[in-house]
């Protein structure tokens, strides 16, 4: 009988596996040009954890993150297509009735009302406050020791653009100090989640050259995973 896939299920799932986590940010840009996202899903080396609107914009990958109600709200449809991933989300049921539907059956849910570092840990939380550091959770959880970073930039690029995208311009009408406030928070944030992997021997690297995380991580050339 078939049995819904939980989130315990998942835990050290792919223990001591190497693994990426694609971001959304402008940097990404060269990388979809190049068809490099399905290069890399074909070597079946890494397990590839995607976010928001890289998931389905990209590239489906093995993991499927999401938390925004904004996002689940607008791009449903675009969410429930993805067939071949393992989707999670912390969206609460009572945002759904709104849209008078029921999250997907293979939708995980994130029991928790705030995102965490590490993912589910009782007496050790940290909050995370960004995408990025949510899927650093995840990736722990799931037991990855090596992790490739793509399209998480913490900056914004020479167009003002924080995303490859321009979905959320509806949304985020934020002045640019303002949003550029917000990315310094990301980015202390998702600093002080890489320090605690490291000191786990989580090795992280970047994969993007305009990020700001070249600051604090090795930079590798993305074709050397190839």
């Amino acid at each position: 009988m078939y049995q819904k896939i939980r989130l315990n299920h998942l835990k050290n799932k792919h223990k001591n596996q190497k693994g990426i986590i694609i971001g959304g940010g402008p940097s990404l840009k060269k990388e979809i040009q190049h068809n490099y996202f399905s290069l890399l899903k074909n070597t079946n080396n890494y397990v590839i954890i995607g976010t928001n609107v890289s998931a389905f914009e990209i590239i489906e990958p093995d993991y499927y993150l999401f938390v925004d109600r904004w996002f689940w709200h607008k791009f449903y449809q675009k969410i429930d297509i993805l067939k071949n991933c393992i989707k999670l989300s912390q969206v609460e049921q009572q945002f759904n009735n709104k849209l008078k539907r029921s999250l997907s059956y293979d939708i995980i849910k994130i029991p928790t009302n705030h995102m965490f570092y590490p993912l589910l840990d009782k007496e050790n939380k940290f909050k995370c406050n960004n995408i990025g550091s949510f899927a650093l959770s995840l990736a722990e959880y799931l037991g990855l020791n090596e992790i490739y970073l793509f399209g998480i930039d913490m900056k914004l690029d020479k167009e003002n653009k924080k995303n490859f995208h321009d979905y959320y311009k509806e949304k985020n009408k934020s002045k640019i100090e303002v949003i550029e406030n917000n990315i310094n928070n990301h980015y202390n944030n998702i600093i002080a989640i890489i320090k605690r992997l490291e000191q786990k021997c989580v090795k992280i690297f970047s994969c993007s050259k305009e990020s700001r995380l070249n600051n604090d991580l090795v930079f590798v050339e993305s074709k050397t995973l190839l």
